[in-house]
């Protein structure tokens, strides 16, 4: 038997979510369902949602935008006074107190999503004024200087239709359907992309206590599916090329394709409407090679900053350019694999930590069972799709860490080879924590550990006194670690539990 192989990525993914607590803290994991459940069996959850404000390289990298707009404010509904551009109400992009809710700092490109829907005044013509509506935006930082705002708003019931409103500290001038402001020897150009049809107009004179602002808007009918509004802002030398930069999108099956092409790179994007699912994105040279394969963008908040960029890199690099990771065995679990053909865990909603490129995901997809699958390491989860694909099954993947997770409804398995292990000696309570977010009273969890008093490793104690309060131990069983040919290699842990 065997802890864990650690099959596609699960070693290098728990490291990684220990050096990025040592430095950045505890995130929170926001958003989630199951907190009512974690109080009553008296896990206390700390702390708050993450938001713009503490992410000091998120408001770096959209601080060229800052020097052409004054602002952006949304209105759903009539907007019967002009805009104010210096209020709360106004995001560019991002209000100080916006959600967090995905982030990722690359260094190719910056990725931030942020629920910023508390800045909409609440609809007075519903009759109940607890309905606001959901606002959430997408911004990609394309390195050094292309920015992709993605938009995607639901109105409340009553609201006709959503206007978008830009503030520009320069008067533009129009070049088709692109706006350009110049700044000195700099100038932005802005494009609206999707709705394809859709072009800002001039809005009545406005100024601020700052100066002249000119401001362009947008409206759009609002529908049951909500109003998305897909724009491209392009800082750049006053006077370069408009072809230098070009940028196309179409619809497929619900998705927006999006291709921007510089001298230098293609980005291909895939943009979903919110929510867990988060897109792709893959970059070319001109030639057509693979710059980033394609990869998932982040669910959640990813370790960042210099520190947290260096440690994703170290583990992700493993999986590039045909390497096989040193960790990476390819077998599914032997304990896994009788647990499910014993009939102890049945189909049902399973998550799976450290998943890596997928061995054991893909294996509880092909007996029956709903499965989400996380890892930090993006190039092992691209890998992991195409191996889904190849299997023929249906396989979540989510680019997150398992100590900031996405907001998931709970799961009836929860299944990690190799993680706790590590984040135990680091923030064992945001692990529990964590469980208890991703489970129900019932749910059953299954962790394969090493048996030692360093990580990777824990002893039985560890377990017991980490998890006793909130689950039910089914077993806790010798195992084994085993290499590529199946041999043991390393005394572990099969621990079987179920949510009290």
């Amino acid at each position: 038997m065997t802890n864990r192989d650690r099959n596609r990525g699960s070693e290098p993914t728990s490291r990684r979510f220990a050096a990025a607590s040592r430095f950045r803290g505890r995130l929170a994991v926001a958003l989630c369902a199951a907190v009512g459940w974690c109080c009553a069996s008296s896990i206390e959850l700390r702390g708050a949602a993450p938001v713009a404000a503490d992410f000091a390289e998120l408001t770096a990298a959209v601080r060229p935008l800052e020097t052409f707009l004054a602002g952006n404010v949304i209105a759903a509904g009539p907007a019967a006074a002009a805009p104010a551009f210096d209020s709360p109400q106004s995001c560019n992009p991002f209000p100080a107190d916006a959600r967090i809710l995905a982030y990722e700092d690359h260094g190719d490109f910056a990725y931030a999503v942020g629920d910023i829907s508390h800045i909409l005044p609440k609809s007075p013509s519903t009759g109940d004024n607890s309905l606001r509506p959901h606002f959430i935006r997408r911004c990609l930082l394309l390195k050094p200087n292309i920015f992709v705002l993605d938009d995607f708003l639901q109105p409340a019931n009553g609201q006709t239709a959503v206007r978008w409103t830009l503030g520009c500290r320069s008067q533009p001038t129009a070049v088709g359907k692109r706006w350009k402001l110049a700044d000195g020897d700099q100038e932005l150009v802005w494009e609206t992309l999707w709705p394809a049809d859709t072009t800002a107009v001039r809005l009545p004179g406005h100024s601020e206590a700052d100066g002249a602002v000119y401001a362009y808007g947008i409206e759009l009918p609002a529908t049951a599916d909500g109003v998305r509004l897909l724009q491209v802002f392009h800082v750049r030398s006053a006077g370069e090329s408009d072809a230098a930069v070009t940028a196309s999108v179409e619809k497929k099956d619900g998705l927006l394709a999006l291709a921007i092409s510089t001298p230098q790179r293609t980005f291909h994007l895939t943009l979903p409407q919110p929510g867990v699912d988060a897109g792709g994105i893959a970059i070319q040279d001109p030639a057509g090679k693979d710059l980033v394969p394609r990869r998932p963008l982040a669910a959640g908040i990813l370790p960042h900053g210099p520190e947290g960029v260096r440690l994703i890199e170290r583990w992700d690099s493993a999986y590039r350019d045909g390497r096989t990771a040193p960790w990476d065995t390819g077998l599914v679990a032997p304990a896994l694999k009788q647990a499910v053909e014993g009939g102890t865990l049945k189909p049902c909603r399973a998550i799976t930590l450290g998943c890596g490129t997928g061995t054991n995901a893909i294996y509880l997809a092909s007996q029956g069972f709903d499965v989400t699958a996380v890892d930090v390491a993006p190039t092992a989860l691209g890998l992991a799709a195409d191996k889904a694909d190849q299997a023929g099954v249906r396989v979540r993947w989510l680019l997150a860490d398992v100590l900031a997770l996405p907001d998931l409804e709970p799961f009836g398995l929860v299944f990690d080879r190799g993680c706790y292990h590590h984040v135990h000696y680091v923030d064992a309570t945001g692990f529990v924590e964590s469980l208890c977010r991703l489970t129900r009273p019932g749910s059953q969890c299954l962790i394969l550990s090493c048996n030692r008093d360093a990580p990777p490793g824990v002893r039985e104690q560890d377990m017991r006194d980490d998890f006793s309060a909130l689950f039910d131990f089914v077993w806790l069983r010798d195992s084994g670690v085993e290499n590529r040919d199946g041999s043991v290699r390393r005394e572990s842990w099969s621990l079987l539990m179920r949510r009290k």
